[in-house]
């Protein structure tokens, strides 16, 4: 709510704290007069350090002089100053923050004073100008300057708070340029532009800035009835503007991540080193059977993603013929066997280097065996008694008799004696009175088969009844 208490003060009660705003009137050699209120650092929380001044004083000098008043809740406090070029005058005074308050300047030319200063500045800009009848002109809507006489000129300036970053501000007059200045931006953090707020009785409106990207901007006091905030504005890196794209790791070389680029400042990202993965190491499938005159191999390993040969597989010797015991052929390439004895056939054996094929009734007789001989040939009852003269190294003997000379198999009968150490037997169940032819033959047994020596001479004996 706005209250006009007099045309030095129009008001907007916001708050209860004090601050300390020291003013400061400054000639400089341009012939312009530069007003300057309120620096930062006087106007944090707790800084006040007001003055305790009479409520009116003034000072008498050569020269031009001014009149500050400053309204806050009906109390009006006026300094008098007289000043040359490049001279400086400062007080301080104690005001409320969130207060909208009017600055009066009261302008009076000194009894010596030709001129008056072409410009009249307030914190470096320009607020209002005089020509040389002293006509003056305001460049602001906030700004009034009036005529009193001939020597007298009052300005009046209109003044609201101006709150940065949610610290308390400065109280800066409506209309005229602003300059901000962002602080460097945290660690991780990038300046993300301004922003700002103010009020009017149609609501929030938004703060227009000259250049809200950059980190020092002016902007114009809006026309508000209330404090004005803006805010510096930070935000994380984005780094995703891809400068160095992204190299990948293979199993012979190793690789680097993408360096990115944020996308709201110039800090980047660096890429960094990726390692060499492990080998994907599998069998080739590549293995060599030994043959058995060829030899073989082990599959190699290889790298399943870049392909080399990480180890090369073993050699395997060739395996050798497999000619079995006396296999005519190798079972595996059916090779020859050159040390092949083909096996005798079934009726042939081998006795003492003599080959002997059986006969025909199967029997096998060595030609080279020594034939025994017959001794003593005794008849009996129906009998007869044979000796023979013993022969060396054989298994046994076989004696043969017939009715007939010609030893015919029906009439002829063969009794075998294992053993070497009786040389005398005794044949009987014959017919008495008959005549009979006797043979005796040695036999060495040979892998389980009789080898028989040839006849020896036959002899013959007749039985008795």
């Amino acid at each position: 709510m706005k209250k006009i208490l007099s045309t030095m003060l129009a008001f907007v009660m916001l708050a209860t704290s004090l601050m300390a705003v020291p003013f400061t009137a400054q000639a400089v050699t341009d012939g312009s007069l530069d007003i300057q209120l309120a620096s930062t650092a006087s106007l944090k929380t707790g800084t006040s350090v007001s003055s305790s001044l009479n409520d009116t004083f003034t000072l008498s000098a050569q020269g031009n002089s001014l009149n500050f008043s400053i309204g806050n809740s009906g109390t009006n406090k006026s300094y008098w100053k007289g000043f040359y070029a490049d001279t400086e005058y400062t007080e301080a005074f104690t005001l409320q923050t969130g207060i909208r308050y009017k600055l009066q300047i009261v302008l009076v030319r000194g009894a010596y004073s030709v001129n008056l200063p072409a410009d009249l500045k307030f914190r470096g800009a320009k607020i209002a100008s005089f020509n040389d009848e002293g006509v003056p002109s305001a460049v602001s809507e906030s700004v009034t300057v009036s005529k009193l006489d001939s020597n007298t000129w009052i300005i009046n300036m209109t003044m609201e708070e101006l709150i940065i970053n949610g610290q308390t501000g400065e109280f800066v007059p409506l209309g005229l340029p602003q300059t901000v200045k962002a602080e460097p931006a945290p660690e991780g953090k990038h300046f993300a532009g301004w922003s700002g707020t103010y009020h009017t009785g149609s609501g929030t409106q938004a703060v227009i800035f000259g250049d809200a990207s950059a980190m020092q901007t002016t902007f114009t006091m809006p026309y508000t009835d209330a404090m004005v905030s803006v805010n510096s504005n930070y935000a994380d890196h984005s780094f995703t503007e891809i400068i160095t794209p992204e190299k990948k790791a293979t199993c012979l070389s190793s690789g680097r991540t993408a360096e990115m680029g944020c996308s709201g400042c110039d800090p980047t990202l660096p890429s960094t080193v990726i390692p060499p993965p492990e080998h994907n190491a599998v069998s080739a499938d590549n293995a060599v059977t030994p043959r058995c005159t060829i030899g073989g191999r082990e599959s190699d390993t290889v790298c399943a993603t870049c392909g080399i040969v990480l180890k090369t597989g073993a050699a395997i010797p060739a395996t050798g013929h497999d000619f079995g015991i006396n296999n005519e052929s190798c079972s595996r390439c059916g090779a020859t066997n050159p040390n092949y004895v083909a096996p005798a056939p079934s009726n042939v054996i081998t006795f003492n280097g003599e080959v002997i094929t059986a006969n025909a009734e199967g029997e096998y007789v060595s030609k080279k065996a020594k034939k025994p001989t017959i001794s003593k040939l005794v008849k009996g009852k129906k009998s007869f008694k044979i000796t023979w003269k013993k022969v060396s190294s054989v298994s046994g003997y076989q004696v043969q008799y017939s009715t007939s000379s010609k030893f015919t198999k029906k009439t002829s009968k063969k009794v075998t004696y294992n053993g070497n150490k009786k040389f005398t037997k005794t044949v009987s169940k014959l017919k008495g009175g008959k005549k009979y032819y006797v043979r005796v033959r040695t036999y060495k047994t040979v892998n389980g088969k009789k080898v028989y020596s040839g006849w020896s001479k036959v002899k013959t004996v007749t039985t008795k009844k």
